[in-house]
């Protein structure tokens, strides 16, 4: 049997203000947070996990096809792919999931 649930998302000036899910209304001051709040419940799994794992994976196609790197690279914010570098290489700790276009400064 499939699973599903709808949800009305209220916006306020470009942000997510208010989630109902049928039983409670959420309200929120940040996008980020409502964000993680809808994906987490939607995947069921843990966002910075998952964000991590696509980080890494963007990381290693850009590293491993060095002609697909332009065209990654003019999708991704810029320095992301220098980040991940510092980040994923494989002798760099690997360190927790951020939101990397807000790392990034330049």
């Amino acid at each position: 049997m499939q699973k599903s649930c709808q949800k009305i998302v209220r916006i306020e000036d470009g942000l997510i203000a208010e989630i109902y899910d049928g039983l409670l209304y959420r309200h929120f001051t940040d996008n980020d947070t409502a964000l993680r709040e809808l994906l987490m419940e939607d995947v069921g799994l843990d966002f910075d996990g998952i964000l991590q794992t696509y980080e890494k994976l963007i990381h290693d196609l850009a590293a491993s096809f060095p002609q697909l790197r332009p065209r990654i690279a003019e999708q991704l914010p810029e320095g992301w792919l220098e980040w991940a570098e510092e980040s994923y290489s494989d002798d760099a700790p690997t360190l927790p999931s951020r939101n990397a276009s807000a790392q990034v400064t330049g």
